[in-house]
């Protein structure tokens, strides 16, 4: 099976109808994008909030780890 992705404007009159139009068809299925779990809800938030931690080698890393 062959997957399109469309890009719209979701306020646009016109642009609704043909979306609308081409779920009518029952040709085409509409795959809805999944939303992320709360684990990686809170990763994403701890980065933006700037709480990361850049090792320089590998050896940082480890003694950031077990610290």
């Amino acid at each position: 099976m062959a997957t399109i992705t469309l890009s719209y404007n979701g306020r646009n009159k016109t642009a609704q109808a043909v979306i609308k139009f081409i779920e009518s068809l029952d040709f085409f299925k509409v795959l809805k994008e999944e939303e992320p779990n709360q684990t990686t809800i809170n990763a994403i938030n701890e980065v933006k909030a700037g709480h990361t931690y850049k090792a320089s080698n590998l050896q940082d890393m480890l003694n950031y780890l077990r610290n």
